[in-house]
């Protein structure tokens, strides 16, 4: 569009130098031209006020006189004109106009002037003749505006034709107009006229009446006045000036006059030569004209009738066309345009929001082209956690990752930065040796040392950091007795012209007895530095690994920092807080938002404002499928085919061991067992000067994922490396991986794992290394509940009140959920709701006299079924999973237990003893749809229950010993689940079903009383498999 507006100015310049050259104020003219009536004025508004006034034209005759107007119609009309000339001759003129929105407009025209019959006329021998000659224009115009509508360019194509009687004339002609929009209501126009190569009459050629137009036009009084001032020139013409004015005496009425005349000086014919008056009715959309022109004596009087009709109006450019002019030239990145169609749509509308947002963001994106924007993209305080805690939760490196891309689209000039704690001290090694390569592959310039790294050993840290090639930042970071290996501060050129400081700072870490890295106290360090620094840089940021409240304090004490961004807050800064001339900001805890400060400088570089903003990594942000694949390694797939019918089942086996499976300790006699074989079969690469056992041992224990070739070899077992760490630990067996994960590291007693069903947590109690395993009721074991983020490796701690101890605890429906019952000082249990990563507990119960036990959920997760104690023994109660609606489901006197779903939910199957609450019973079977009890078994001591779908029962089941039991619901048939034949008792407990395969396995334990290992049975065949077979003992409990 602008070259096309260049163009036309070009062209319209040089054929105007061009006509200049024509004009002769002597009065000595070129020589006549034919067809003179395009010389005339087309409509009566123009030949009324006095033959020009092309800048105030609003009808049809614009298509004519000044076709640049076109693009200025907000409505079609179609104009004819009657003009009754002198000496018989007529001229008619029809003019149709159609604008186009957001396109400019189109014209046509049909022009002819006539003669009649000449009178008296003879041919070369004398013979009367009746000769007639018409002239004939035929033309299209089309018109666009630029410049926000004040510049208005048209072109107009005619087709001629002039006949003499029987000779004919034939060309092609152009005209073209521009007007101009200028402040105070004022216009002017330029229009050239005819422009063509001639006329041929017979194999003799004519000239055609080139000449221009111009004029300077004015609309005031609420437009009720119009008022021209205008000159024109003609090859075969004097120069003439006009002037002329209309106005609206009242709504319908116009009235016009004007006056026209001729230099050097005005031709003879009267002093009323040049006089022209002429008036306007309007009535709806029609409107009638008529103007009167004073020739002089010799031609006499023009007498000129229009009529008009208007039509198919179009409306004012709306504030939502002006919104999509402008988004258009976004898209284009014509960022000015953008703005200025912005601010049309504004002025219309003030409270369009969308018009503000895209204006904010093209001049973001002006001031960017112009490099006057300084990004700087900020995380911290991850904690090891590089994936979201659950499916629906926030953060997650391959979002940040994608968010960061997307940042750098819109900010070239970008600088992102790690605060600090990005790994965790209880990271694994995997984890270890992914985190830095991930940060430089996000593309991170610098990274903060925080007191979590600091955990891993300084030295190793940095070593992990120049493996990455990543710059990592402290400056008061120490290493006894040798120097600290890490830089206190890198600078950065951005753009070319801008400096921008950087320095890593921990919060203070004293000297201790036990380590050799400490650090110094930051505010100190950090003016020791600074002072020079102040000089050099345009921009001083500080990484520092801590909360808000000591970040305000640094910068109260060292105002010269711009920017402090803290690596330690557990809670986002919305909005940055402002110490003095300091920022003090933060992204939050576990990596969920990323923060972006965007400085603005001026030319000469002193910063004028800034923004800042937190994006959430939620599910909205794309993902980086580079940086998934890096950490594909962490996350133990889930078949597509481990899928149960009713619920999701991952695959995942939880189980208890006292022997610390991920430690090493090679038999003496083993000579297959040496430090290299180990590490070859392990598949870990270490330096050859590291290969002794004291490493070995510290390596095995942070690895928590190992091959089963890997823990039994030449059947031997590495087993307990420190018979001081015997206490009994949470373990993963990932059936279909073949790989077994450590995912407890405390020094307590571990119990009672439970896996949510989506397969990424792991919830389980920690009690005390005072506690009695066999007595988990005493006041002993605090029953500390803990959650083990699969996807992390990291875990949770659940803080309960004073005197309160968690017994009991089942996962809700979506994984992010949890159901505790938790008794308090009088030994008395309520039914509580918490939530993983986040500090709150709803008691849903609260009965003063009543205790809760047996919590099982719904397959869909809408019901809870727990039993409450009371003076009729425990009953069975169903309510919804916020505790509203309870319901009594039994009310035989007795001790109901063990209650558990169909995956269809509609039955719930449940044991029964008369006498004994502690004890094993008979099976009740309640279907919720039909509200019906019966009873499906009669004196075989069941103490588990595990549905498989919906028509058959795994039973835990017998007196002195138990076997597991199926019973079909269909043919009320029980049958052993194996086929084995021992000569001793066995205990077997705790069935969980998978699906693999094809194959229905049942995962157990079994406990000989001297020891106890896991099995897995296929349901259909009774085949049975050890998983686990060493000295120690593995529980499922």
């Amino acid at each position: 569009m602008i070259m096309a507006f260049r163009l036309l100015l070009f062209a319209a310049l040089s054929v105007f130098s061009q006509m200049a050259g024509l004009t002769d104020t002597d009065g000595r003219y070129a020589g006549a031209a034919t067809m003179n009536f395009l010389k005339l004025p087309a409509g009566a508004k123009s030949f009324a006020m006095g033959g020009n006034a092309i800048s105030l034209l609003s009808d049809g005759s614009a298509v004519f006189m000044n076709p640049a107007l076109l693009a200025d119609f907000s409505a079609r009309e179609f104009r004819m004109s009657h003009q009754e000339l002198f000496a018989g001759l007529r001229r008619e003129y029809a003019g149709l106009v159609m604008p186009l929105r957001d396109a400019g407009g189109v014209g046509l025209e049909w022009n002819l002037l006539t003669s009649g019959t000449i009178a008296d006329a003879r041919d070369i021998d004398e013979n009367k003749v009746s000769p007639t000659a018409s002239d004939l224009s035929l033309g299209v115009a089309y018109a666009r505006s630029f410049l926000n509508d004040r510049l208005l360019i048209g072109v107009l194509g005619q087709y001629l034709q002039s006949r003499l009687d029987d000779f004919i004339g034939r060309t092609v002609a152009f005209d073209a107009a521009m007007t101009v929009k200028l402040p105070f209501h004022l216009r002017t126009s330029l229009a050239l006229k005819n422009l063509g190569n001639g006329i041929t009459y017979d194999r003799k050629k004519e000239s055609l009446p080139t000449g221009w137009f111009g004029d300077l036009g004015v609309i005031a009084l609420n437009e009720r006045l119009e008022a021209s001032v205008g000159v024109k020139k003609f090859t075969d013409s004097p120069i003439k000036v006009s002037t002329g004015a209309q106005y609206a005496v009242m709504t319908p009425l116009l009235l016009r006059a004007g006056y026209e005349y001729a230099l050097p000086e005005n031709e003879e014919g009267g002093g009323l030569k040049g006089l022209s008056a002429g008036a306007a009715v309007r009535y709806g959309s029609f409107q009638m004209d008529y103007a009167w022109v004073n020739r002089g004596d010799w031609v006499g009087s023009f007498h000129v009738f229009d009529a008009a009709y208007s039509f198919s109006r179009l409306g004012p450019l709306a504030d939502e066309d002006y919104y999509r002019r402008a988004v258009a030239f976004f898209k284009c990145k014509d960022y000015k345009r953008c703005i200025s169609e912005c601010q049309k749509a504004l002025l219309r509308n003030p409270n369009f929001w969308q018009a503000l947002v895209l204006r904010e963001e093209a001049l973001r994106m002006l001031r960017v082209e112009e490099k006057e924007l300084i990004a700087i993209a900020y995380t911290g305080n991850t904690s090891g956690l590089f994936m979201p805690t659950t499916d629906h939760g926030l953060g997650g490196l391959p979002r940040r990752a994608g968010a960061l891309r997307e940042v750098r689209e819109d900010y070239p000039l970008l600088l992102t930065l790690e605060a600090g704690n990005f790994l965790s001290a209880k990271s694994d090694s995997l984890k270890r040796k992914l985190g830095y390569p991930l940060l430089k592959r996000m593309r991170y310039d610098a990274a903060n040392l925080g007191t979590l790294e600091l955990g891993l050993s300084l030295s190793v840290c940095a070593e992990m950091a120049a493996d990455a090639e990543l710059q990592l930042l402290s400056a008061n970071a120490r290493l006894k007795p040798a120097l600290s290996p890490l830089r206190e501060r890198k600078d950065f050129l951005i753009g070319g012209r801008y400096t921008v400081a950087v320095f890593g700072l921990l919060g203070e870490q004293p000297v201790s007895a036990g380590r050799s890295e400490y650090a110094e106290n930051p505010i100190s360090v950090l003016k020791t530095f600074i002072q020079e620094t102040e000089r050099s840089a345009d921009l001083i940021v500080v990484l520092f690994s801590g909360d808000v409240r000591s970040g305000l304090a640094l910068a109260d004490a060292v105002p010269e920092a711009d920017v402090i961004i803290c690596g330690a807050a557990k809670d986002p800064t919305f909005t940055p807080l402002k110490q003095g001339r300091t920022l003090v900001v933060s992204s939050g805890a576990f990596g969920e938002n990323l923060g972006l400060l965007v400085f603005r400088f001026d030319k000469h570089k002193k910063l004028i404002s800034y923004t800042h903003k937190l994006i959430a990594l939620d599910e909205s942000v794309p993902e980086d499928e580079q940086v998934r694949r890096m950490l594909s390694d962490m996350v133990v797939p889930v078949n597509a085919d481990t899928q149960m019918e009713g619920r999701p089942s991952p695959y995942i086996l939880p189980f208890v061991s006292d022997y610390d499976l991920c430690a090493y300790h090679p038999p003496v006699s083993d000579t297959l067992a040496t430090d290299s074989s180990v590490l070859a079969s392990v598949g870990i690469q270490v330096r050859a000067d590291s290969l002794n056992l004291d490493s070995l041992r510290r390596l095995f224990l942070h690895l928590d994922t190992l091959r089963r070739d890997s823990i039994i070899k030449a059947n031997h077992y590495w087993g307990v490396a420190d018979p001081s760490d015997s206490t009994p630990h949470i373990y993963l067996r990932f059936l279909a991986q073949n790989l077994t994960r450590r995912v407890s590291w405390n020094r307590g007693f571990n119990r009672n794992p439970v896996m949510n069903y989506a397969g990424s947590a792991l919830l389980y109690f920690t009690d005390s290394i005072f506690c009695d395993p066999g007595e988990v009721s005493s006041p002993l074991c605090h029953g500390t509940l803990q959650v083990y983020d699969i996807r992390n490796g990291l875990s949770f701690r659940f803080p309960t009140e004073p005197g309160h101890v968690i017994t009991e605890a089942v996962w809700g429906e979506d994984g992010n959920a949890i159901y505790t019952l938790e008794r308090d000082e009088q030994g008395r249990t309520d039914i509580v709701l918490r939530r993983p990563g986040r500090q709150m507990a709803v008691n849903l119960t609260r009965t003063d006299s009543v205790s809760e036990r047996d919590i099982t959920l719904s397959p869909l997760g809408a019901t809870l079924v727990y039993t409450a104690d009371g003076a009729e023994g425990r009953q069975l109660f169903m309510m919804g999973k916020n505790g509203e609606n309870v319901l009594r489901l039994t009310f035989t006197k007795g001790y109901y237990g063990n209650p558990v779903f169909s995956d269809d939910g509609k039955r719930l199957a449940c044991t029964y003893n008369a006498r004994h609450p502690d004890r094993g019973g008979d099976v009740h079977l309640i279907s919720l749809d039909q509200d019906r009890v019966e009873t499906l078994s009669v004196n075989l001591n069941v103490r588990e229950l595990v549905w498989n779908g919906n028509e058959q029962l795994l039973l835990v089941s017998g007196v002195n010993y138990t076997d597991i039991n199926v019973l079909s619901l269909h043919s009320r048939v029980m049958r052993k689940l194996t086929r084995r034949v021992s000569g001793m008792p066995l205990f077997e407990r705790h069935p969980k079903l998978f699906n693999m395969g094809g194959k229905t396995l049942v995962c157990y334990e079994v406990d000989t009383k001297e020891r106890s290992y896991l099995a897995q049975c296929d349901l259909e065949t009774g085949e049975e498999t050890i998983l686990f077979d060493i000295p120690g003992s593995i529980r499922m409990k």
